[in-house]
């Protein structure tokens, strides 16, 4: 079944690389010009450049794993990162540069990933506006989330009240209708989950997090490693159950993850 969704979303992903070189060229008037006079972010088929760098990213995901077909798969390394590059994405070019880090090193030097995880970090922070020609993108970009994630846990509750009110949906849904409600945008799953669901299911949702992140390293287990680094990271910056097909492929993913663990027990 995965190397079926592997090989479909490849082919999504080359019409999504197309719309892309074709935007580059004639949608400047959309998110501005770069130094070049094209244009500056160009999602592709999607409507927000950071959720196209997550589609890549995933199709970049199953080729790792569940493609077989050796020309797609060459095409695919070879044309993610240049997708990542036209949709001037911070997140997609700090989990591109985490993930294929990740897939490159040797097992015998996973013993080593957390002083690999500080360099990573310090070249992520130092070179991604560079590399996105994004000047303030640390401040003006993943600043905000920052601060709405804060704004979040001053205005939380053990358990949330206000469930749904914490979504992109619900937010779009109330302005464009003048519903009378306090909707925030949070564009962050973390921050979705504290203002939707409150205190107490965050800290469940980080423990859970942690404790798969460790065992999976314990364990060398590189698929589930880059595949928990992919939703954990994307998470900072956009609600991942918002984002489609990602959210779909998520659940696929961890419906087989389970059904392998079952048979391993």
């Amino acid at each position: 079944l995965l190397s079926r969704i592997a090989k479909i979303l490849v082919f999504l992903f080359i019409f999504h690389f197309i719309f892309q070189i074709i935007q580059l060229f004639f949608a400047g008037g959309w998110f501005g010009l770069n130094a070049l006079g094209l244009s500056a972010r160009n999602p592709g088929m999607f409507f927000i450049p950071s959720t196209s760098a997550f589609f890549t990213i995933l199709v970049l995901f199953f080729t790792m794993f569940y493609l077989q077909n050796s020309s797609l798969r060459k095409f695919v390394f070879i044309f993610s990162p240049i997708s990542l590059l036209l949709t001037a994405s911070g997140s997609g070019v700090a989990v591109y540069i985490v993930i294929m880090s990740l897939y490159l090193l040797k097992l015998k030097y996973f013993k080593l990933l957390p002083l690999l995880g500080l360099v990573l970090f310090l070249i992520i922070i130092y070179t991604v506006e560079d590399i996105t020609g994004r000047v303030g993108l640390l401040e003006e970009s993943f600043g905000a989330r920052i601060k709405i994630f804060f704004d979040a846990i001053n205005d939380s509750k053990i358990f949330s009240q206000s469930f749904g009110f914490g979504t992109s949906t619900g937010y779009l849904i109330a302005n464009k209708y003048g519903l009378d409600f306090n909707m925030t945008s949070t564009d962050s799953t973390y921050s979705s989950i504290i203002v939707n669901l409150g205190l107490v299911s965050f800290f469940i949702v980080i423990l859970i997090l942690l404790l798969s992140l460790i065992i999976a390293w314990l364990n060398n287990n590189k698929e589930i490693l880059i595949f928990i680094m992919i939703y954990g990271l994307f998470s900072v910056t956009t609600s991942i159950f918002e984002a489609y097909p990602m959210n779909l492929l998520f659940s696929i993913l961890m419906a087989y993850y389970f059904k392998n663990y079952k048979r391993q027990t």
